[in-house]
């Protein structure tokens, strides 16, 4: 009975998990969108190595919690496992003394760098963001110096939009390469709502039709999994020429 019940238990604080994962990307782009973007902005996006952190530190509490959640409910139901258990979260916990403090002192650090590490795009600005400047730097359009774009090579690649198959968008703006890969439209805009990366199309047209430099290819495109009607706005945009 104990078992069924701590099964159960168990099952619930899974669920709970996966729910608390979600409204916890959530709760990024809400205080994103209240705190740092720009109310006209138009998308933005994570630094790449950022992009890839962010999922992890939102895991890492929700995960913390459940564990312990578990290992609490065990030592009720089915009080039998040794002490000091180094897999055991709260054994561990207890072990680490005032090492917990540091721990969580290097996720808030890492959290905070990983939030305020971005680039969003305005109707007529670029705004850098970063941990030592959280108020942004603004660069015009025509302040980008060059553009680079096309499909990732790598079979095996740390970064995503390194990845065989990959479409990439770099901008350079003040001397910093600014990826944009999945950036994050903003969704009161109604157009972007049904028209996943039109937001990119409409920034290389204005940058082209400035006159900005732009090194593009489309090899490897035919590794790109996304549907037909994204593959070709990729490479429309890759086409896409700067007006002389």
């Amino acid at each position: 009975m104990k078992k069924a019940l701590f099964l159960l238990i168990c099952t619930i604080l899974a669920i709970g998990a996966i729910v608390l994962t979600v409204m916890g990307f959530m709760f990024i782009g809400f205080l994103l969108e209240e705190i740092l973007l720009p109310e006209d902005f138009l998308f933005y996006e994570h630094t790449p190595l950022c992009s890839a952190l962010i999922p992890v530190l939102v895991v890492i509490p929700v995960i913390t919690c459940t564990c312990l959640a578990i290992s609490f409910t065990r030592e009720r139901l089915l009080p039998t496992k040794k002490e000091n258990d180094p897999i055991d979260p709260v054994s561990l916990m207890k072990r680490l003394g005032r090492w917990n403090i540091a721990v969580a002192a290097v996720w808030l650090i890492f959290t905070y760098v990983c939030f305020t590490s971005l680039t969003c795009v305005a109707p007529d600005k670029i705004v850098i963001f970063s941990p030592i400047a959280p108020d942004g730097k603004e660069y015009s359009y025509s302040q980008v110096e060059k553009i680079e774009t096309g499909f990732g090579k790598k079979k095996l690649a740390i970064l995503d939009h390194n990845k065989k198959g990959s479409f990439y968008y770099t901008i350079t703006v003040g001397g910093k390469e600014c990826v944009f890969h999945a950036p994050g439209a903003n969704m009161d805009i109604e157009r972007y709502e049904a028209d996943t990366y039109l937001e990119l199309e409409e920034l290389d047209s204005a940058l082209m039709a400035l006159g900005i430099p732009k090194s593009s290819g489309s090899e490897g495109w035919e590794d790109c999994d996304f549907d037909t009607c994204y593959v070709e706005r990729f490479l429309r945009i890759i086409e896409n020429q700067p007006e002389s």
